[in-house]
């Protein structure tokens, strides 16, 4: 469902503008499902009762992350009452739980790490694309306020070794382990971030601090291809909405 429902936010927000009534889309877009692989049960399921609500176009048009600066955007999404909601709620709930981002950085809260799945030290967006991207998106703008035109097209090195094989039967879940076994493994940050938990207040803030600083080369998704021995998982379509390619 979760695949559908990104497959839906991303193809209804190319499609929000166009001239045709929502009963049209959704039925278009239901063959469009279809057609990449997923089930006409699914498809059922995940479309009973849907309804066309205005109300989230407009709240798409106006995300906090187009306006609002870092110590506001930060601030009202990892706050102290969050922090409390979410010491009661893990201690009454068996939840999986990952956090990137904590209050009072870098002094985080270690009760919080001591009771989730997987912590890391606000490194999201952190891959070369996304430290390229963010220069890139300073370096146009501030082309644009000095009035000249950008020159700069960065052009990124190819991963070597990027095909990621597979044998025999997998389920979903071994299979997306494996990718992010190789691509990404989250369990080296959340360990290098958990060094930090008998530190003092003082080493904690910097050990913090040194992950974020110097963390390691990492690429995205999308400089990877998957293979499979297997002819029968040749056609596993939704991989491709992780930016994979199947080959």
């Amino acid at each position: 469902f979760f695949l559908l429902f990104q497959i839906l936010v991303f193809f209804f927000t190319l499609n929000s503008n166009a001239e045709v009534s929502f009963e049209t889309w959704l039925s278009e877009y239901k063959k469009f499902a279809l057609k990449k692989g997923i089930s006409q049960k699914t498809v059922n399921i995940a479309f009973k009762n849907v309804k066309f609500l205005e109300q989230v176009i407009k709240f798409d048009r106006k995300q906090p992350e187009f306006f609002e600066d870092t110590e506001t955007y930060v601030s009202k999404r990892a706050n102290i009452l969050r922090v409390m909601k979410a010491k009661r709620l893990l201690k009454e709930n068996d939840i999986f739980t990952t956090l990137d981002v904590w209050e009072n950085e870098p002094d985080y809260i270690p009760e919080l790490l001591q009771n989730i799945i997987f912590g890391t030290s606000h490194i999201a967006g952190y891959s070369l694309e996304g430290k390229v991207n963010g220069t890139k998106m300073i370096y146009d703008a501030l082309c644009k306020f000095i009035g000249v035109s950008p020159k700069w097209t960065p052009v990124l090195p190819e991963v070597e070794n990027n095909v990621i094989y597979f044998e025999g039967e997998l389920n979903s879940f071994e299979i997306l382990f494996s990718i992010f076994e190789k691509v990404y493994s989250i369990k080296e940050d959340d360990s290098n971030l958990r060094k930090s938990l008998e530190m003092q207040t003082r080493q904690k803030k910097e050990h913090f601090d040194k992950l974020r600083k110097n963390y390691k080369y990492r690429r995205e998704l999308n400089n990877y291809k998957v293979r499979f021995k297997n002819d029968k998982l040749q056609n596993i379509n939704w991989l491709n909405e992780f930016r994979l390619e199947v080959i």
